[in-house]
């Protein structure tokens, strides 16, 4: 919960991130989220009930006994019918048990008077007098449960406060001995001819007929059992079957997905080495910053079927986009067009140069992929360069500040389709979604960005050619490009090893299941074993008896050893006479 509501919170958090702002969203919109969601808990489930089953099985503690004895009990259908009996006997309120009740409230009332007026007889009370001074002493009436009173019983409590109020004339506070008695905690008042004690009421526990009184009196029943063998296997056994159903669909959407790969600069054993199969074709640019551009045509010979919509992405290795010392160098008011002007807290390089301030800066607005493609066969086939951002960096993350592209055109400010002339067009500036895709960073060393869509099927066999135009220096990071035609599946890409590992997840849990039956078919173990509960009691006390005994065997042997100490032993003597000689 926590994490799902840090993710909620900090993805539309548009200040505190400007790098993560809609990507929990974007996140969880993809299919493989889930997969690997529900995965990995699944996976670390798989390992702790094994630890658990082990544990049990082969090295029980006097713990497991108890509890599994525990429960073995509540399961047998003898106590439950026994426990129902004794609840029911709890719950009835109206039976035998308010009877007797009564019955005894009736004689413990029956003594209290006689002794009471044996007392007043004899003019002498037992235990503390609990009456003002000068005022006659009263028995101290004792309140039981509410129940209304006999015409015997209010004659003669009438009688009784008639005499009280006779003989306690010289204070004005002794007719309420009776009526209020703080020191013994006892507050009786009458009501409809009738005892009852109020202070006993407040105090009385909640009802534990209801679900919320056994629940403030914790007789709630447990909701934990052990984990029994039969459960381990049952709940190993979804699991298992949950990861090769899961792994089959992975596999099953990653050959639905297809790409055809073209690198033209580098060196191919980058993506050889990641499982991509390629075709290398050279267009390579000499390591020049301001080198002239290089046209090259790039051919593709389709190995599959692709249906729209296809995209065509390209690829860069060895380009790390995620170091923080690039991911940061940008400044989120400028790119969003909140203002023009640039901020040094922010844009580390690439601020300004020869008086002009760039905008946007940064350094990695400066390092934008600049390489452009062109579909020039078959020409059936269109190329689209739009809809390839997310909505939310169209919409909110990327803007052109007020004024331009007027102020462009000034000698103080340079702006991003100055910087990248035949790539940015003047009337979209920072609003171009190659910018924009660009401005993503990647996690990884080795990445692939949209770069246009083809909404038309293309077919095996078909010859795709593109024009592209070289502009990208690579060399002096040592990395390559390529050019790619992709076809997505509902898991993405291709990704073939993540459905192979869940499958192969899901048979080894289902092995380990079956090796559990065989065990529990073979040498099954006794669940609440109470014998062995009790032998391994009794070593348990006897361990710690031994315990004690050394213990107290060791403090005796410490005091011996000390008094010992202090008598010089026979080979210490010449030492100890030897000084004595010398003097």
């Amino acid at each position: 919960l926590g994490y799902f509501l840090f993710l909620v919170i900090y993805g539309v958090w548009y200040d505190l991130s400007w790098n993560f702002y809609w990507v929990p969203y974007q996140m969880m919109g993809s299919a493989i989220f889930w997969v690997v969601l529900f995965g990995v808990p699944a996976t670390a489930l798989y390992f702790d009930f094994v630890l658990h089953w082990v544990s049990r099985e082969f090295f029980p503690t006097v713990m497991d006994f108890a509890v599994e004895a525990d429960y073995m009990m509540n399961k047998d259908e003898v106590m439950k019918n026994l426990g129902k009996q004794v609840k029911q006997q709890l719950r009835d309120q109206g039976g035998v048990a308010k009877e007797v009740h009564e019955e005894l409230n009736d004689i413990e009332m029956h003594e209290l008077e006689k002794a009471s007026a044996e007392e007043k007889k004899q003019g002498t009370t037992k235990g503390f007098d609990f009456s003002h001074p000068g005022a006659t002493p009263a028995p101290l009436h004792r309140a039981m449960t509410t129940r209304k009173l006999t015409e015997e019983e209010k004659k003669s409590l009438e009688r009784k406060d008639q005499e009280n109020n006779a003989s306690s004339s010289k204070s004005q506070n002794a007719g309420r001995v009776n009526a209020d008695r703080k020191d013994t905690h006892i507050n009786v008042s009458m009501k409809g001819h009738a005892f009852e004690d109020t202070k006993l009421h407040s105090n009385r526990p909640a009802d534990e007929s209801t679900w919320c009184g056994r629940f403030l009196q914790q007789r709630l029943p447990r909701a934990q059992k052990p984990l029994t063998p039969r459960v381990t296997m049952i709940v190993l056994s979804i699991v298992g079957c949950f990861f090769i159903l899961i792994g089959g669909l992975v596999i099953m959407g990653s050959n639905e997905a297809s790409y055809q790969m073209v690198m033209y600069e580098g060196d191919r054993s980058d993506y050889e080495s990641l499982g991509y199969e390629l075709d290398y074709q050279d267009c390579k640019l000499a390591a020049a910053r301001n080198q002239t551009e290089r046209v090259c045509d790039i051919t593709m010979d389709l190995k599959n079927d692709m249906k729209a919509p296809v995209f065509v992405r390209y690829g860069l290795t060895n380009f790390y986009q995620n170091y923080q010392s690039y991911a940061k160098d940008h400044y989120s008011y400028q790119l969003d067009g909140s203002t023009k002007d640039t901020s040094t807290q922010y844009c580390k390089y690439f601020n300004s140069e020869d008086g002009e301030t760039y905008v946007p800066c940064g350094l990695q607005a400066h390092s934008m992929f600049n390489d452009t493609f062109e579909l020039i066969s078959p020409t059936s086939i269109t190329m689209s360069e739009d809809d390839i951002s997310w909505h939310v960096d169209r919409n909110k993350r990327f803007g052109n500040p007020s004024g331009y592209p007027e102020f462009c055109n000034s000698t103080e400010y340079e702006c991003l389709y100055e910087m990248y002339p035949g790539v940015i067009p003047e009337e979209e500036g920072q609003k171009n979604e190659h910018f924009m895709v660009w401005m993503r960073t990647a996690a990884l060393g080795v990445f692939m960005k949209k770069y246009a869509r083809i909404d038309q099927d293309l077919n095996k066999g078909d010859s795709i050619v593109f024009r592209v135009t070289a502009r990208f220096v690579t060399s002096p990071f040592e990395g390559g490009k390529a050019i790619i035609l992709t076809k997505d599946s509902w898991i993405g890409g291709r990704n073939t090893f993540m459905g192979v590992a869940m499958v192969s997840m899901g048979c080894v849990v289902l092995l380990t299941v079956a090796i559990m039956c065989v065990k529990e078919c073979v040498s099954p173990r006794k669940l609440g074993n109470v014998e062995i509960l009790e032998v391994k009691a009794i070593e348990a006390k006897e361990v710690e008896v031994q315990d004690a005994s050394k213990r107290d065997k060791n403090s005796f042997v410490k005091i011996k050893k000390k008094r010992v100490s202090d008598v010089p032993m026979a080979w210490q003597e010449p030492f100890l006479e030897q000084p004595q000689q010398q003097a």
